[in-house]
Protein backbone atom coordinates (compact mmCIF):
# COMPACT_ATOMS: atom_id res chain seq x y z
CA UNK A 1 0.00 0.00 0.00
CA UNK A 2 2.82 2.65 0.82
CA UNK A 3 4.79 1.75 -2.21
CA UNK A 4 1.56 2.19 -4.38
CA UNK A 5 0.89 5.31 -2.74
CA UNK A 6 4.78 6.55 -3.52
CA UNK A 7 4.19 5.87 -7.04
CA UNK A 8 1.27 7.50 -7.46
CA UNK A 9 3.15 10.43 -5.57
CA UNK A 10 6.07 10.33 -7.88
CA UNK A 11 3.63 10.47 -10.94
CA UNK A 12 1.56 13.42 -9.64
CA UNK A 13 4.86 15.16 -9.38
CA UNK A 14 5.81 14.34 -13.16
CA UNK A 15 2.42 15.61 -14.27
CA UNK A 16 1.39 18.32 -12.07
CA UNK A 17 4.82 19.91 -10.19
CA UNK A 18 3.64 22.87 -9.76
CA UNK A 19 0.78 21.62 -7.71
CA UNK A 20 2.84 18.88 -6.14
CA UNK A 21 5.69 21.64 -5.09
CA UNK A 22 2.88 24.20 -3.57
CA UNK A 23 1.38 21.31 -1.56
CA UNK A 24 4.90 19.98 -0.36
CA UNK A 25 5.38 23.39 0.99
CA UNK A 26 1.98 23.90 2.57
CA UNK A 27 2.55 21.11 4.24
CA UNK A 28 5.94 21.76 5.62
CA UNK A 29 4.12 25.84 6.33
CA UNK A 30 0.63 24.74 7.55
CA UNK A 31 1.22 21.32 8.93
CA UNK A 32 4.76 20.38 10.21
CA UNK A 33 5.76 23.89 11.65
CA UNK A 34 2.76 24.56 13.24
CA UNK A 35 3.46 21.41 15.56
CA UNK A 36 6.94 22.07 15.98
CA UNK A 37 6.16 25.35 17.90
CA UNK A 38 2.97 23.42 19.96
CA UNK A 39 5.72 20.87 21.41
CA UNK A 40 8.09 23.67 22.02
CA UNK A 41 5.61 26.33 23.31
CA UNK A 42 3.66 23.37 25.51
CA UNK A 43 7.09 22.23 26.98
CA UNK A 44 7.59 25.95 27.98
CA UNK A 45 4.54 26.40 29.52
CA UNK A 46 4.94 22.77 31.53
CA UNK A 47 8.08 23.89 32.69
CA UNK A 48 6.19 27.08 34.21
CA UNK A 49 4.36 25.43 35.81
CA UNK A 50 6.21 22.31 37.68
CA UNK A 51 9.83 23.42 37.90
CA UNK A 52 10.48 25.38 40.61
CA UNK A 53 7.45 28.63 39.09
CA UNK A 54 8.32 30.46 42.28
CA UNK A 55 12.08 30.13 42.11
CA UNK A 56 13.10 32.03 38.77
CA UNK A 57 16.82 31.71 38.90
CA UNK A 58 16.99 28.30 40.30
CA UNK A 59 14.54 27.09 37.55
CA UNK A 60 16.75 28.66 34.73
CA UNK A 61 19.94 27.42 35.88
CA UNK A 62 18.71 23.81 35.88
CA UNK A 63 17.22 24.39 32.75
CA UNK A 64 20.66 25.74 31.65
CA UNK A 65 22.69 22.11 33.09
CA UNK A 66 20.11 19.76 31.91
CA UNK A 67 19.83 20.75 28.84
CA UNK A 68 23.82 21.19 28.12
CA UNK A 69 24.19 17.81 29.22
CA UNK A 70 21.95 16.09 27.29
CA UNK A 71 23.03 17.66 23.89
CA UNK A 72 26.47 17.52 24.86
CA UNK A 73 26.35 14.18 25.86
CA UNK A 74 24.45 13.53 22.29
CA UNK A 75 27.97 15.19 20.61
CA UNK A 76 30.04 13.39 22.65
CA UNK A 77 27.98 9.39 21.96
CA UNK A 78 26.86 10.11 17.99
CA UNK A 79 28.98 7.24 16.32
CA UNK A 80 28.10 4.74 19.39
CA UNK A 81 24.72 5.60 19.02
CA UNK A 82 25.04 5.30 14.77
CA UNK A 83 27.03 1.47 15.49
CA UNK A 84 24.21 0.29 17.40
CA UNK A 85 20.52 1.42 16.44
CA UNK A 86 20.96 2.86 12.60
CA UNK A 87 19.65 0.55 9.78
CA UNK A 88 20.06 -1.26 8.34
CA UNK A 89 19.85 -3.62 11.78
CA UNK A 90 15.97 -2.97 11.47
CA UNK A 91 14.60 -4.10 14.89
CA UNK A 92 12.12 -2.43 17.09
CA UNK A 93 14.41 -1.72 19.43
CA UNK A 94 16.68 0.35 17.27
CA UNK A 95 12.56 2.26 16.33
CA UNK A 96 11.94 2.59 19.74
CA UNK A 97 15.78 4.23 20.39
CA UNK A 98 15.24 6.38 17.96
CA UNK A 99 11.94 7.72 18.82
CA UNK A 100 13.21 7.71 22.42
CA UNK A 101 16.21 9.75 21.00
CA UNK A 102 14.37 12.25 19.09
CA UNK A 103 12.27 13.30 22.52
CA UNK A 104 14.90 13.50 24.49
CA UNK A 105 17.21 15.55 21.89
CA UNK A 106 13.91 17.91 21.80
CA UNK A 107 13.57 18.19 24.54
CA UNK A 108 17.02 18.91 25.63
CA UNK A 109 16.55 22.09 23.55
CA UNK A 110 13.62 23.49 25.26
CA UNK A 111 15.20 22.73 28.38
CA UNK A 112 18.52 24.84 27.22
CA UNK A 113 16.82 27.63 25.54
CA UNK A 114 14.16 28.17 28.46
CA UNK A 115 17.11 28.47 30.71
CA UNK A 116 19.68 30.43 28.65
CA UNK A 117 16.27 33.26 28.24
CA UNK A 118 14.67 33.18 31.80
CA UNK A 119 18.90 33.99 32.65
CA UNK A 120 18.90 36.99 30.79
CA UNK A 121 15.49 37.95 31.18
CA UNK A 122 16.25 38.00 35.42
CA UNK A 123 19.55 39.39 35.67
CA UNK A 124 18.96 41.71 32.58
CA UNK A 125 15.32 42.69 32.33
CA UNK A 126 13.06 42.92 29.69
CA UNK A 127 13.59 45.92 28.56
CA UNK A 128 14.46 47.10 24.65
CA UNK A 129 17.67 47.92 25.41
CA UNK A 130 18.56 44.29 27.16
CA UNK A 131 16.58 42.63 23.55
CA UNK A 132 18.74 45.00 21.93
CA UNK A 133 21.76 44.12 23.12
CA UNK A 134 20.81 40.25 23.21
CA UNK A 135 20.30 40.10 19.97
CA UNK A 136 23.65 42.45 18.62
CA UNK A 137 25.92 40.48 20.81
CA UNK A 138 24.48 37.19 19.54
CA UNK A 139 24.31 38.22 15.53
CA UNK A 140 27.93 39.79 15.81
CA UNK A 141 29.52 36.89 17.92
CA UNK A 142 27.89 34.56 14.94
CA UNK A 143 29.18 36.38 12.34
CA UNK A 144 32.73 36.62 13.85
CA UNK A 145 32.20 32.70 14.60
CA UNK A 146 31.49 31.82 11.25
CA UNK A 147 28.12 30.13 12.74
CA UNK A 148 26.07 33.04 11.19
CA UNK A 149 24.04 30.59 9.04
CA UNK A 150 22.83 28.38 12.36
CA UNK A 151 19.69 29.66 13.90
CA UNK A 152 17.41 29.29 11.23
CA UNK A 153 14.51 26.50 11.74
CA UNK A 154 11.47 25.16 10.30
CA UNK A 155 9.86 25.94 8.25
CA UNK A 156 12.99 26.69 6.32
CA UNK A 157 15.05 23.73 7.10
CA UNK A 158 13.47 20.03 7.88
CA UNK A 159 14.82 16.88 8.86
CA UNK A 160 13.85 13.45 7.91
CA UNK A 161 13.95 10.57 10.35
CA UNK A 162 14.86 8.11 7.96
CA UNK A 163 18.00 9.99 7.06
CA UNK A 164 21.38 7.95 7.59
CA UNK A 165 22.90 11.08 9.27
CA UNK A 166 20.03 10.42 11.87
CA UNK A 167 22.40 10.41 15.19
CA UNK A 168 25.36 12.60 13.27
CA UNK A 169 26.13 15.99 14.09
CA UNK A 170 28.47 18.45 12.71
CA UNK A 171 30.79 19.57 15.16
CA UNK A 172 31.97 23.60 15.12
CA UNK A 173 35.27 22.36 14.80
CA UNK A 174 34.78 18.62 12.85
CA UNK A 175 36.12 16.90 15.40
CA UNK A 176 36.12 13.29 15.16
CA UNK A 177 35.74 10.00 16.93
CA UNK A 178 39.81 9.01 16.91
CA UNK A 179 39.92 11.99 19.18
CA UNK A 180 37.86 11.66 21.86
CA UNK A 181 38.94 14.65 24.07
CA UNK A 182 39.03 16.69 21.19
CA UNK A 183 35.93 15.48 20.35
CA UNK A 184 34.19 16.64 23.78
CA UNK A 185 35.97 19.85 23.70
CA UNK A 186 34.50 20.49 20.45
CA UNK A 187 30.71 19.50 21.72
CA UNK A 188 31.03 21.39 24.62
CA UNK A 189 32.31 24.51 22.29
CA UNK A 190 29.67 24.06 19.85
CA UNK A 191 26.65 24.14 22.82
CA UNK A 192 27.71 26.10 25.31
CA UNK A 193 29.08 28.92 23.02
CA UNK A 194 27.63 28.59 19.26
CA UNK A 195 23.94 26.89 20.73
CA UNK A 196 24.38 30.03 23.69
CA UNK A 197 24.52 32.90 20.86
CA UNK A 198 22.36 31.52 19.06
CA UNK A 199 19.68 31.94 22.05
CA UNK A 200 20.58 35.57 22.59
CA UNK A 201 19.94 35.98 19.17
CA UNK A 202 16.90 35.00 19.20
CA UNK A 203 15.61 36.20 22.40
CA UNK A 204 16.86 39.54 21.35
CA UNK A 205 14.45 40.15 18.47
CA UNK A 206 11.53 37.95 20.05
CA UNK A 207 11.36 40.24 23.06
CA UNK A 208 11.61 43.44 20.48
CA UNK A 209 8.44 42.36 19.09
CA UNK A 210 6.84 41.64 22.36
CA UNK A 211 7.68 45.01 23.60
CA UNK A 212 7.12 47.10 20.54
CA UNK A 213 4.90 45.26 18.45
CA UNK A 214 1.30 46.23 19.85
CA UNK A 215 1.74 45.43 22.82
CA UNK A 216 -1.15 44.57 25.11
CA UNK A 217 -3.27 43.57 21.82
CA UNK A 218 -2.45 40.13 21.11
CA UNK A 219 -4.92 39.39 18.29
CA UNK A 220 -2.93 41.76 16.33
CA UNK A 221 0.26 40.88 17.38
CA UNK A 222 -0.59 36.85 16.52
CA UNK A 223 -1.57 37.92 13.04
CA UNK A 224 1.22 40.78 11.96
CA UNK A 225 3.86 38.13 12.97
CA UNK A 226 2.36 35.31 10.96
CA UNK A 227 1.46 37.35 7.80
CA UNK A 228 5.27 38.72 7.68
CA UNK A 229 6.64 35.90 9.02
CA UNK A 230 5.38 33.69 6.34
CA UNK A 231 5.76 36.40 3.86
CA UNK A 232 9.62 36.49 4.47
CA UNK A 233 10.25 32.95 4.44
CA UNK A 234 7.97 32.43 1.12
CA UNK A 235 10.18 34.86 -0.51
CA UNK A 236 13.27 33.70 0.63
CA UNK A 237 12.55 29.87 -0.90
CA UNK A 238 11.42 32.23 -3.97
CA UNK A 239 14.70 34.00 -4.21
CA UNK A 240 16.77 31.59 -2.95
CA UNK A 241 17.75 30.45 -6.78
CA UNK A 242 18.82 34.48 -7.31
CA UNK A 243 20.86 34.28 -4.26
CA UNK A 244 22.79 30.88 -4.96
CA UNK A 245 23.46 32.49 -8.38
CA UNK A 246 24.75 36.02 -6.66
CA UNK A 247 26.82 33.59 -4.33
CA UNK A 248 28.02 31.41 -6.87
CA UNK A 249 29.23 34.29 -8.89
CA UNK A 250 31.14 36.10 -6.20
CA UNK A 251 32.87 32.46 -5.59
CA UNK A 252 34.23 32.15 -9.36
CA UNK A 253 35.34 35.89 -8.87
CA UNK A 254 37.22 34.89 -5.62
CA UNK A 255 35.54 37.56 -3.53
CA UNK A 256 34.94 35.44 -0.34
CA UNK A 257 34.52 37.91 2.28
CA UNK A 258 31.61 39.75 0.32
CA UNK A 259 30.18 35.78 -0.55
CA UNK A 260 30.51 35.47 2.87
CA UNK A 261 28.61 38.95 3.83
CA UNK A 262 25.67 38.52 1.43
CA UNK A 263 25.19 34.67 2.53
CA UNK A 264 25.51 36.04 5.80
CA UNK A 265 23.12 39.07 5.35
CA UNK A 266 20.41 36.35 3.17
CA UNK A 267 20.35 34.36 6.16
CA UNK A 268 19.66 36.43 8.68
CA UNK A 269 16.96 37.58 7.10
CA UNK A 270 15.30 34.18 6.65
CA UNK A 271 16.03 34.20 10.48
CA UNK A 272 13.57 36.86 11.30
CA UNK A 273 11.29 35.64 9.15
CA UNK A 274 11.24 32.06 11.07
CA UNK A 275 11.57 34.08 14.11
CA UNK A 276 8.26 35.79 13.89
CA UNK A 277 6.16 32.88 12.37
CA UNK A 278 7.39 31.04 15.03
CA UNK A 279 5.77 33.90 17.69
CA UNK A 280 2.57 34.31 15.71
CA UNK A 281 2.23 30.03 16.47
CA UNK A 282 3.90 30.38 19.29
CA UNK A 283 1.15 33.18 21.44
CA UNK A 284 -1.82 30.99 19.80
CA UNK A 285 -0.65 28.26 21.41
CA UNK A 286 -0.12 30.49 24.38
CA UNK A 287 -3.52 32.12 24.52
CA UNK A 288 -5.78 29.78 22.91
CA UNK A 289 -4.62 26.26 22.97
CA UNK A 290 -3.35 26.04 26.72
CA UNK A 291 -5.04 29.30 27.56
CA UNK A 292 -2.47 30.03 29.59
CA UNK A 293 -3.52 31.74 33.32
CA UNK A 294 -6.80 29.65 32.61
CA UNK A 295 -8.53 27.50 35.19
CA UNK A 296 -8.09 24.53 32.87
CA UNK A 297 -4.61 25.10 31.84
CA UNK A 298 -2.54 22.05 33.59
CA UNK A 299 -4.84 19.44 31.15
CA UNK A 300 -4.96 21.61 28.08
CA UNK A 301 -0.81 22.27 28.22
CA UNK A 302 -0.93 18.47 27.21
CA UNK A 303 -2.47 19.03 24.06
CA UNK A 304 0.43 21.13 21.73
CA UNK A 305 2.73 18.76 23.28
CA UNK A 306 1.33 15.76 22.34
CA UNK A 307 0.03 16.94 19.00
CA UNK A 308 3.20 18.32 18.48
CA UNK A 309 5.45 15.23 19.24
CA UNK A 310 3.20 12.53 17.45
CA UNK A 311 2.32 14.26 14.83
CA UNK A 312 5.85 15.15 13.48
CA UNK A 313 7.00 11.72 14.61
CA UNK A 314 4.46 9.84 12.48
CA UNK A 315 4.92 12.31 9.30
CA UNK A 316 8.30 11.08 9.57
CA UNK A 317 10.37 14.32 10.38
CA UNK A 318 10.58 14.11 14.45
CA UNK A 319 14.25 15.59 14.42
CA UNK A 320 12.54 18.54 12.79
CA UNK A 321 11.80 19.54 16.71
CA UNK A 322 15.46 19.95 17.44
CA UNK A 323 18.23 21.25 16.24
CA UNK A 324 21.75 20.18 17.04
CA UNK A 325 24.22 20.42 14.41
CA UNK A 326 26.76 23.64 13.63
CA UNK A 327 26.87 24.91 10.01
CA UNK A 328 29.97 26.63 9.05
CA UNK A 329 29.28 29.92 7.52
CA UNK A 330 30.72 29.48 3.87
CA UNK A 331 31.50 26.12 4.26
CA UNK A 332 28.78 24.93 1.46
CA UNK A 333 29.92 26.23 -2.35
CA UNK A 334 28.62 27.03 -6.09
CA UNK A 335 26.11 28.78 -3.94
CA UNK A 336 24.47 25.90 -1.53
CA UNK A 337 24.59 28.63 1.15
CA UNK A 338 21.56 30.11 0.48
CA UNK A 339 19.89 27.37 -0.58
CA UNK A 340 16.54 26.28 2.29
CA UNK A 341 15.02 23.35 2.45
CA UNK A 342 11.00 23.85 2.65
CA UNK A 343 9.92 20.00 1.65
CA UNK A 344 8.29 17.02 3.24
CA UNK A 345 7.30 14.74 0.05
CA UNK A 346 10.58 14.83 -1.43
CA UNK A 347 12.32 13.34 1.50
CA UNK A 348 9.52 10.65 0.59
CA UNK A 349 10.10 10.02 -2.63
CA UNK A 350 14.04 10.20 -2.15
CA UNK A 351 13.68 7.26 0.23
CA UNK A 352 11.02 5.21 -1.86
CA UNK A 353 13.78 5.52 -5.03
CA UNK A 354 16.69 4.53 -2.90
CA UNK A 355 14.24 0.86 -2.61
CA UNK A 356 13.43 0.79 -6.04
CA UNK A 357 14.86 -1.29 -8.89
CA UNK A 358 15.10 0.23 -12.55
CA UNK A 359 12.22 -1.45 -14.54
CA UNK A 360 9.99 -0.79 -17.77
CA UNK A 361 10.71 1.50 -20.66
CA UNK A 362 11.84 4.12 -19.41
CA UNK A 363 13.34 5.70 -22.20
CA UNK A 364 10.44 7.72 -22.77
CA UNK A 365 11.23 10.00 -19.53
CA UNK A 366 14.85 10.29 -20.50
CA UNK A 367 14.34 11.44 -23.63
CA UNK A 368 11.90 14.16 -22.43
CA UNK A 369 14.41 15.07 -19.58
CA UNK A 370 11.96 13.75 -16.52
CA UNK A 371 12.54 11.27 -13.72
CA UNK A 372 10.93 7.96 -14.35
CA UNK A 373 9.33 6.90 -11.41
CA UNK A 374 10.66 3.21 -12.01
CA UNK A 375 14.37 4.92 -12.31
CA UNK A 376 16.37 4.47 -8.93
CA UNK A 377 17.60 7.70 -7.86
CA UNK A 378 21.27 8.04 -6.33
CA UNK A 379 20.43 8.57 -3.14
CA UNK A 380 21.94 12.40 -1.75
CA UNK A 381 25.52 12.21 -0.38
CA UNK A 382 25.34 11.51 3.34
CA UNK A 383 28.22 11.50 6.15
CA UNK A 384 27.47 6.96 6.07
CA UNK A 385 27.93 5.07 3.23
CA UNK A 386 26.30 2.13 3.10
CA UNK A 387 27.73 -1.16 2.63
CA UNK A 388 26.62 -4.61 1.67
CA UNK A 389 27.30 -5.65 5.80
CA UNK A 390 26.31 -2.84 6.78
CA UNK A 391 26.64 1.21 7.59
CA UNK A 392 30.04 2.07 7.49
CA UNK A 393 30.61 3.90 10.34
CA UNK A 394 34.44 4.39 10.07
CA UNK A 395 33.32 6.33 7.26
CA UNK A 396 30.86 8.07 9.64
CA UNK A 397 33.62 8.70 12.16
CA UNK A 398 35.53 11.13 9.67
CA UNK A 399 32.48 13.40 10.13
CA UNK A 400 33.92 16.26 7.80
CA UNK A 401 31.44 16.28 5.04
CA UNK A 402 29.08 19.06 5.10
CA UNK A 403 25.45 18.09 5.74
CA UNK A 404 22.62 20.27 7.22
CA UNK A 405 18.74 20.47 6.66
CA UNK A 406 18.84 22.35 3.58
CA UNK A 407 19.06 19.82 0.84
CA UNK A 408 19.01 20.26 -2.92
CA UNK A 409 15.83 19.95 -4.22
CA UNK A 410 14.36 18.58 -7.16
CA UNK A 411 11.98 22.08 -7.94
CA UNK A 412 12.85 25.38 -6.41
CA UNK A 413 9.46 27.87 -6.29
CA UNK A 414 10.62 30.40 -8.43
CA UNK A 415 11.11 27.19 -11.09
CA UNK A 416 7.75 26.22 -11.07
CA UNK A 417 6.46 29.85 -10.84
CA UNK A 418 7.60 30.17 -14.35
CA UNK A 419 5.62 29.12 -17.15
Amino acid sequence: MRRRGMFWLQLFKSAHPRVYAVIDRCLVLFVLLPCIVSFWAGLWMLLDLHLYPNDVPLSAWLCVAGGSIVMILFNFIQFELTARFLEPRFSFRNIVVKRLYTLVAAGANVFFCRGLWMVQDYYFGITTPSATFSFVFGASFLVILRASCNGISSPLGTAFDEHKSFFLIQTRFRATADRPLFLLADSVFSVAVVGALVIFEWRGLWVLLDLNLYPGKPTESILWCLSVGYLICIGVDVFQNQAAAVSAFLQEKRYWWLRLAFEDAFLIMAKMGVIAVWRGIWMFCDIVVANRDGPDQEARVWIPILVGYFTSTLLLHGNSLFVLEVVVDGGMTEGEGCRVDITMLEHYLKLWHSTRKPSGNTDGYVRNGKSSPMIVQKPEETIIESTDSGIDVDAAKENHIPFDNFDKRSYMLDDILVC
